[in-house]
């Protein structure tokens, strides 16, 4: 996991059109999140390991996770990935 993002724009369609984008038969053609937001990263801490954070989030299945969190989760992945939250 990589610590805390603050969104420095209002979101957009495409800002950047090459980002995760799709391949067709060999081609691009467009982004596969074409809604998307600019983001600054928050201090400067190393990337925390899965079994850091895995215990703070609610699994939904092996590989994906809910993407909203109550404040008690947020409180615990800062803590994992910002060592001195």
């Amino acid at each position: 996991m990589e610590g805390v993002f603050v969104a420095v724009s209002e979101p957009g369609l495409n800002i950047e059109p090459d980002a995760w984008v799709k391949l067709k038969r060999g081609t691009a053609y467009g982004s596969a999140f074409p809604a998307q937001v600019r983001v600054r990263k928050l201090g400067a801490w190393p990337p925390a390991e899965k079994p850091c954070w895995q215990h703070g989030v609610s699994w939904t299945s092996k590989k994906d996770f809910e993407q909203a969190l109550t404040q008690e989760q947020a409180a615990l992945l800062l803590k994992s990935v910002c060592p001195l939250y």
